[in-house]
């Protein structure tokens, strides 16, 4: 049975808008994406405990399609609801103060220094992953850069194709063996 995910106004009566069920295949594909992890938080998720979040929610013009969703743990979907990424990062933002205004144990903590606030931006884990990737990404790039500086450097000393190949592919040899 699919979820109703709200309802849509369509020539004077509401029709119902429908969450289709993902198949394991699919399931798997979104658990993928951040590795077993919630892609707010960062905490581990085992596969049975994810939850399906879409990033740009349904009923606010989101798609039902495996780009737009994401694996969440349970809390981080239930707060995050129907909010948007960037409004969920303006709700976490503001919880500090929330809780000086709301909490007087939380207030109390802040006077002696026990509850500390940071002004770090909020970065959901599925954004470090994408940064790491892309550092990842900078420094192979780099290291290809620095292969062919020897290689050419390596060729200027006379050395045939056939030998740079062959000094190449001891070099990726003592790679993988490490």
């Amino acid at each position: 049975m699919a979820a109703v995910t709200g309802a849509i106004r369509a020539e004077g009566r509401v029709k119902q808008r429908v969450r289709r069920r993902l198949t394991k295949a699919e399931r798997q594909a979104v658990y993928d994406k951040c590795k077993g992890h919630c892609a707010y938080c960062g905490c581990s998720l085992e596969y049975k405990d994810m939850q399906v979040d879409h990033a740009q929610p349904l009923r606010c013009g989101g798609v039902d399609e495996l780009n737009n969703m994401l694996p969440t743990c349970r809390s981080c979907n239930h707060y995050k609801a129907t909010l948007g990424v960037e409004d969920f990062r303006k709700y976490i933002e503001g919880i500090p103060k929330r809780l000086t205004r709301d909490s007087i144990p939380f207030a109390i903590g802040k006077r002696f220094g026990v509850v500390q606030e940071h002004n770090e931006p909020i970065i959901f884990y599925f954004e470090r992953m994408k940064e790491d990737k892309k550092r990842t990404n900078f420094d192979i790039c780099c290291q290809d850069i620095e292969t062919m500086a020897q290689v050419i450097e390596i060729m200027k000393c006379g050395w045939t194709k056939e030998q740079v190949v062959e000094w190449l592919q001891s070099e990726a040899e003592e790679v993988s063996d490490e």
